[in-house]
């Protein structure tokens, strides 16, 4: 999906971007620490170029991560952790590359990243965080590791390992071969997320992320505190928020030098003169209440606290107390989607529309908004705007699980059964089955009204699950 920005109903800007990362490490008797050598980089531009099919593997970690974990598919969250993660990508050199960024419902204070720009958040971490830029500088510190490419350094440094054997076998865990163009890429992904999750960077690795990452942050304008109070958080070990951080120590080992040295370089940058989005703070709660946390780190305001309030009386099932808590003051974007599907479950369709109507013009391709928009024209028995509505949001890698559910139901409603098998075809292959999306893909292609186009979508996801099932 391209990148959309929300805004406030009183334009204001509503989900900023934002996003962050972590890398988990445990279990390092293996010499698998980057030497104490590194130059930094500012963007990635100097270091030397790897042989690797970024986009390739990235995606066959994304799909692993998305088979095997218990991801957060909620449009409106994932709309919003892309859009941080993108922000900051935009101040590196691999701005024009793909990264994936994928929340699990997780509670450790944690998250980490892996070859091919995929950055996995656990739910818990965002959750403890107490403002956007604290989110941001996680997130910026795991965007450098990628940029500066210390997980290749660290295959490359491992095949020289003087310790032979037992390093080559990791180092064969992380580089596989099966797919020549991929160069360094791990030959079972499912594999290749467990290594990533138990490597653990050097000293002076981490050193590199702290100073790149202080840059990205500043450059894309949060503040650079953010990781000194986080660090300090972490280290203290006074907050009972952030008890559970023990994986996150193992493979970012901290020290009260080091997080004096990320709070005087974050202080070069000067006083901090920008504003926290509120987007976060609504993405917070929202997440607290559909993982059933009972706390988050941040201080929401009464306007946040009322829409956690409705969203939870929406999850059990009593929209009626949802859209009392919304109706009187409806001013950000969170809210007045929350309120349209509340009056969809409460069968009052023109009322969803009203609200939508003007959001769907403003932002045509948001998942968030065109689910419940496409539900209340399904509710109106006008089956076949819906589907028209819905067929026309592009499909993307990180396109929501729940939004090909929907998708492929209101494609039936419609009569576009080669739609719905394509549909179903689709979300298997985000989760790597992709046997099971050919067999899908075949019927779809045996459907009788399918149009050209449609016929060349189904082939072309044919393609794309044949490259990767090899």
């Amino acid at each position: 999906m391209t990148q959309t920005r929300f805004h406030a109903l009183n334009i204001k800007t509503l989900i900023a971007t934002a996003c962050l990362g972590l890398f988990i490490g445990v279990q390092a008797e293996l010499n698998l620490e980057i030497p104490d050598t590194l130059t930094t980089v500012n963007g990635g531009s100097a270091v030397q170029s790897m042989p690797v099919n970024f986009s390739s593997v990235g995606l066959k970690r994304l799909r692993s991560v998305r088979r095997r974990s218990t991801t957060v598919e909620d449009p409106e969250l994932n709309a919003w952790i892309r859009g941080l993660g993108r922000k900051l990508q935009a101040q590196t050199s691999y701005a024009n590359r793909p990264f994936y960024f994928v929340i699990v419902k997780d509670n450790d204070v944690n998250a980490y990243a892996t070859q091919g720009g995929l950055i996995v958040i656990n739910s818990g971490l965002i959750l403890r965080s107490s403002s956007e830029s604290e989110l941001a500088a996680v997130m910026a510190h795991e965007v450098a590791h990628i940029t500066q490419q210390h997980i290749e350094r660290m295959i490359a440094n491992s095949e020289r390992n003087v310790f032979g054997n037992t390093a080559a076998v990791v180092a064969g865990l992380l580089v596989g071969s099966k797919d020549p163009a991929a160069g360094q890429a791990i030959v079972a992904s499912a594999l290749a997320v467990d290594a990533h999750r138990g490597l653990s960077f050097s000293r002076s690795a981490e050193t590199e992320a702290d100073r790149e990452g202080l840059r990205i942050l500043a450059n894309a304008r949060f503040d650079p505190n953010g990781m000194t109070r986080f660090l300090r958080k972490l280290n203290d070990g006074v907050d009972p928020r952030y008890a559970d951080i023990s994986q996150y120590l193992t493979s970012h080992p901290l020290s009260s030098q080091r997080v004096n040295d990320v709070g005087q370089l974050a202080l070069r940058y000067g006083k901090y003169q920008g504003k926290e989005n509120i987007s976060y703070a609504y993405m917070q709660e929202k997440l607290r209440v559909l993982t059933r946390s009972a706390t988050s780190g941040g201080k929401p305001t009464t306007m946040v606290r009322r829409y956690g309030q409705a969203m939870q009386a929406f999850q059990q099932g009593n929209a009626t107390q949802a859209t009392r808590l919304l109706a009187a003051n409806t001013q950000q974007v969170p809210e007045a989607s929350l309120l349209a599907k509340s009056y969809v479950q409460l069968r009052q369709y023109q009322k969803a529309l009203q609200i939508l109507q003007p959001l769907v013009q403003r932002y045509p391709a948001e998942e968030s908004l065109i689910l419940p928009y496409a539900d209340a024209l399904i509710g109106l028995k006008r089956t076949a705007e819906a589907w028209q509505v819905m067929g026309r949001i592009p499909l993307t890698e990180q396109t929501s699980l729940e939004f090909l559910e929907s998708r492929q139901e209101i494609a039936q409603l419609a009569g576009k059964l080669g739609q719905a098998y394509l549909s179903i075809a689709e979300r298997n292959i985000r989760i790597g089955e992709y046997r099971h999306a050919l067999i899908q893909l075949d019927q779809a292609l045996k459907v009788q009204n399918n149009t050209p186009y449609e016929r060349q979508q189904m082939q072309q996801a044919i393609y794309r699950a044949k490259r990767f099932k090899k």
